[in-house]
């Protein structure tokens, strides 16, 4: 076996003999993917605008790299101050990961001497960008000389560090999808997971999360595929801040918008029949029956207010448009309060599925779905067991946290 071949791709900079490389690199990627997306006249351009001077100019400066696999060079990125130019892939091996390993290089690069990266991205690069966390700055469209319109996006990206010494960043194993969490306080947990599992939120749906804490549903949604556009609503200020800053890095500030606000205000900021599903991990306990928990912060996560979860079922009675769905989490013993609750702000239960820690034990949580103004029939969905009589997960479980191929 040629280990060569089959050793990682690595970075290096580009000298005046790679000049051949680099523009072969350009010009083919150019040729194959660019008329896809823009008009002949766009194409050209970019094709004259990467020449082989300006490369050659470029590399004699020292601004070009390359991704190198098995000895063969099959991509390419200029840095020019705190700008990235010319990030181009060979179209066989885009989708593996090697635009992200020459974005990554480049954005450690201008991190640690600008602090922030600014690039102008093509359409067809636009939607990766996104969902590295640049923001737009500004939409340029520039004629051609044969009349065709050249359009582009002029974006940026804050690289200085979006850690908080009391705060970590969790890789959720889901599509890339990373968010922020306090080392001591309150973290997302299994509910959450099972939940964005049970709600039925179709890919064109706009959906609200109520009670949002850092944006764990909104991630785990949108990372399933589920839902277009997400209001998601925060009582606490700091987790409101988390959760604007996860969506940030993830590139998420386009579909999900965060409020900090109390639950009662979502009608007023986002109006009424504006959602078409609204999910909800709420608070579960109940003044006077629990322990406080001495963090201020924790304890307003997890114990609900005097007027408890009425107000909450109102306002999602509200915003939700006919036949809308709220779908939420509660304690399985606390099931038929949690229903009169629903019927008493005219959300009808009509899907619920309980959960046992094991086959053995009691239910411990029930997932529901309630209908605005529905007719009354409940549809009870098979039982999720967690875990198997030896503590390995069940494969229901492994399906939801997307683990089917693991063996114990």
């Amino acid at each position: 076996m040629n280990t060569a071949e089959h050793a990682a791709p690595r970075i290096a900079k580009a000298t005046l003999a790679d000049l051949d490389a680099v523009f072969r690199i350009v010009q083919e990627t150019i040729d194959t993917v660019y008329p896809r997306y823009c008009p002949a006249g766009a194409v050209a351009f970019f094709k004259a605008h990467h020449s082989s001077e300006r490369i050659a100019a470029d590399i004699a400066a020292g601004k070009v790299h390359l991704l190198l696999s098995g000895g063969s060079a099959i991509g390419t990125v200029t840095l020019d101050g705190r700008h990235v130019h010319r990030l181009f892939v060979l179209r066989e091996y885009q989708g593996k990961g090697c635009g992200t390993a020459l974005m990554d290089f480049a954005e450690e690069t201008l991190a640690a001497a600008h602090g922030t990266a600014e690039l102008d991205a093509s359409l067809p690069a636009k939607a990766f960008y996104l969902r590295r966390g640049y923001t737009v700055l500004r939409s340029v469209s520039q004629e051609t000389e044969n009349g065709d319109h050249l359009c582009y996006d002029v974006m940026r990206k804050d690289l200085r560090p979006v850690l908080r010494a009391d705060e970590t960043l969790e890789d959720l194993q889901l599509g890339g999808l990373r968010i922020l969490q306090k080392k001591q306080g309150f973290r997302y947990g299994m509910d959450s997971v099972l939940l964005a599992d049970f709600a039925r939120i179709g890919p064109g749906d706009a959906f609200a999360d109520l009670g949002t804490g850092t944006g764990i549903l909104p991630l785990l949604l949108i990372g399933r595929g589920k839902g277009r556009y997400c209001e998601a609503v925060e009582l606490q200020p700091e987790y409101a801040g988390m959760a604007e800053r996860s969506m940030s890095l993830n590139g998420l500030s386009d579909r999900v918008r965060v409020h900090c606000a109390d639950v009662r205000e979502a009608p007023a900021l986002l109006g009424p029949c504006s959602v078409d599903a609204v999910v909800c991990n709420p608070p579960y306990g109940l003044p006077g029956t629990t322990l406080r928990n001495p963090s201020p912060e924790t304890d307003t996560a997890r114990h609900l207010d005097g007027d408890g979860l009425l107000p909450w079922f109102r306002a999602a009675h509200r915003i939700l448009r006919g036949k809308g769905r709220l779908s939420l989490v509660f304690p399985a013993p606390r099931m038929l309060e949690l229903a009169d609750l629903l019927r008493e702000a005219r959300l009808t239960p009509k899907r619920f599925r309980l959960v046992y820690p094991r086959a053995d034990r009691p239910a411990n949580l029930v997932l529901l779905e309630a209908v605005k103004d529905g007719k009354p029939m409940l549809h009870p969905e098979p039982p999720l067991i967690v875990y198997e009589a030896d503590g390995s997960m069940t494969p229901e479980l492994k399906r939801i946290y997307h683990l089917e191929g693991d063996s114990d």
